[in-house]
């Protein structure tokens, strides 16, 4: 087991992304993926409890190794900078609030240049789409996840209260006559890079 665990933890350093527990079994030579996911939990286990600045994280079967909250301000400017501008971040941002959401809801949200910026986002890999009738359907990848360090329920949270700031906003727009949709996505609901 304790091999295993060596190696579970070798893999997750190197690779620096999240990894499912069938490519954690594969990287292991083993079929096994009870054996590896008995030997994460215990890794888990034994960075909750170690006085270090990495935990093991793990959510649906993908696990990676992160930098606890408290010390990511003493990396992030050794981190890249996202390649994507405010506008890109914008649109990123709609799909991930309302995520699977079809092309042509971004569109009403945030115009006409959501074409170019899926095509941008897909081409990064942060988007995925599937034909859905005359549309398509948008969601995010893992790359996605992994890029902005943040899991599926953080993002939920982040996202929580959004309805009822959209629900505002359309409200507002109505009242003084204009489209609901060409009103400004507020900076606090934008994704932040890390």
């Amino acid at each position: 087991m304790d091999d295993h665990k060596k190696k579970i933890e070798a893999i997750l350093f190197a690779t620096g992304k999240s990894l499912s527990l069938e490519e954690l079994a594969r990287l292991c030579a083993t079929n096994s993926t009870d054996l590896i996911k008995q030997a994460l939990q215990e890794l888990q286990k034994e960075y909750s409890q170690k006085d270090t600045s990495l935990e093991l994280v793990g959510e649906n079967d993908f696990y990676k190794l992160a930098v606890k909250k408290d010390y990511q301000g003493t990396i992030k400017d050794l981190l890249p900078k996202t390649e994507l501008d405010k506008s890109l971040l914008e649109t990123l941002s709609v799909i991930a609030w309302k995520q699977p959401m079809t092309q042509s809801e971004v569109v009403k949200v945030r115009g006409t240049l959501t074409y170019d910026h899926v095509k941008i986002l897909k081409e990064a890999g942060y988007v995925e789409s599937e034909k859905l009738g005359r549309t398509r359907k948008l969601k995010l990848t893992s790359k996605f996840y992994d890029y902005f360090d943040i899991s599926r329920e953080e993002l939920k949270d982040k996202f929580k209260n959004v309805k009822d700031v959209s629900e505002d906003l359309e409200k507002t727009a109505k009242e003084k006559k204009i489209e609901p949709f060409s009103v400004a996505i507020p900076d606090r609901l934008l994704i932040q890079e890390k």
